[in-house]
């Protein structure tokens, strides 16, 4: 790549690029939520054979609060996510 690309080699070192950081912004309280799944305590995260823990979390953008923080079988299982959303969002008063 050196030969090819010398610039990018540069680009691509470790430490030379710069992440641009944004910051979360919302109105008010239950305006916006963010959330994501964790898999650094999961099966592959760990290396421990089969012990595992997913977790899935959401957390409101305005305050920072956490609307939900839950251990589910499997982070990217799109029907265990909607039941924590469900349940987050029944939680926080919604119908």
């Amino acid at each position: 790549m050196q030969e090819f690309d010398a610039e990018g080699v540069l680009r691509r070192w470790p430490g030379q690029h710069k992440i641009y950081r944004a910051v979360l912004q919302a109105e008010g309280y239950g305006e916006s939520w963010s959330a994501d799944g964790h898999e650094k305590l999961g099966i592959l995260g760990l290396g421990l054979g089969n012990v595992g823990i997913n977790i899935y979390g959401i957390r409101d953008k305005w305050g920072g609060y956490i609307i939900a923080l839950n251990v589910i079988v499997h982070a990217r299982h799109r029907t265990a996510i909607a039941h924590v959303f469900l349940d987050a969002v029944e939680h926080a008063g919604g119908e």
